[in-house]
């Protein structure tokens, strides 16, 4: 790795969390080393998150002849809030900007970036991503391809598709990725960073999303550049856990920032405990039927029969709604956690409008 030769001040420090994906992240160092800007205006700091094979050596052997600053730091396993913490606390450049190791991006990726800071900013920008999943053909990953389709936007927390059109456009309310997102150095430090309540990937990006918003930051998308964010790993059992832990932890960002969130009262009302006054007698049985599935006892012999059905009848069209009905329950499941762990949410909203958005969800 090659050391600092001066004293000049970077104008960009990439920090790109990692755990368990040498081959991805060396690929997205050669990507980032094989920029169409100075090579010396800006530095790469990956920060493992505690791989069981350390990628430091992996990425070392890639940065001998390269006038970019590399580094690597290594952390206990974590998660990647404090990982990414660690990365822009050691940086030392204008801006940050963070991205996953997971992302495959073009030339233009850091100009794309610094030209929206400096044009529009300094704020905080998202650069748009597509998809691309790389899975092996299953009954599960076709149906996991379309969920993904429908999502739009480029993979954003909301559909932005209609907005695309321009190169680049304001997000209201501080909608932001963290697989692709710069802020200035010192609107991360003012924000005091990443929250580290998440320990796991989930919901530190929508938080740090959200103090931005208050903090009055702008929130931009910029088309000047794009990028690839790959998937290539995805089973029903991971994806129910992800779900899981990802809806706990909205508890958690909900009840933090409840006053920003229009969702948060038709979440809680699907996911949340059986109301027999309230709820529908469907929303009931809905309810008791994923709280049956979620039993440690139960829950692998559910599996079991999904993977049965798969084998003998893949094009099913009873497979999408059993995969709806136990990730569902896995939803709901991790809204409980949640709530133990965190405490209630309290709804905000009248119960006519929490019923309207609770069955259009259903729907």
């Amino acid at each position: 790795m090659q050391d600092k030769t001066s004293e000049k001040k970077l104008n960009l420090s990439v920090v790109i969390p990692t755990y368990g994906r040498p081959d991805r992240v060396i690929n997205l160092v050669k990507q980032l080393l094989d920029q169409n800007i100075d090579p010396s205006s800006y530095e790469v700091i990956v920060v493992d998150d505690g791989s069981p094979l350390p990628v430091a050596p992996a990425i070392e052997a890639q940065c001998f002849q390269t006038a970019v600053f590399v580094r690597c730091l290594r952390q206990e396993n974590s998660g990647p809030a404090v990982a990414r913490n660690l990365g822009a606390n050691s940086s030392s450049g204008e801006f940050i900007l963070f991205v996953d190791d997971d992302m495959v991006v073009p030339r233009d990726f850091l100009r794309g970036h610094l030209e929206t800071q400096h044009e529009f900013g300094p704020g905080a920008v998202v650069s748009h991503f597509d998809w691309k999943l790389d899975l092996v053909p299953t009954a599960f990953n076709n149906w996991f391809k379309k969920q993904v389709a429908s999502w739009g936007g480029g993979g954003l927390p909301i559909n932005l598709k209609p907005l695309l059109d321009e190169k680049v456009y304001e997000v209201i309310d501080g909608v932001v990725t963290a697989a692709s997102l710069s802020v200035h150095r010192d609107t991360f430090v003012q924000l005091n960073g990443f929250d580290l309540g998440y320990s796991a990937a989930s919901c530190e990006d929508q938080d740090f999303g959200r103090r931005l918003y208050m903090a009055g930051v702008r929130v931009f998308l910029t088309r000047k550049t794009s990028a690839i964010h790959e998937e290539s790993r995805s089973s029903l059992e991971q994806l129910c856990q992800r779900y899981r832990r990802g809806c706990a932890d909205t508890v958690r960002l909900v009840r933090r920032f409840a006053h920003l969130y229009q969702d948060v009262p038709p979440i809680a009302i699907i996911n949340g405990y059986v109301r027999f006054k309230e709820d529908s007698w469907s929303r009931i049985a809905k309810k008791l039927i994923k709280r049956f599935i979620i039993f440690p006892w139960i829950l692998p012999i559910v599996f079991k029969l999904v993977h049965w059905l798969e084998t003998l009848i893949p094009d099913s069209k009873l497979l999408p709604k059993v995969y709806d009905l136990i990730i569902g329950a896995h939803l709901q499941q991790g809204w409980r956690d949640g709530l133990k762990k965190y405490g209630a949410v309290v709804p905000l909203m009248g119960n006519e409008f929490l019923g309207e958005w609770a069955s259009l969800l259903e729907a």
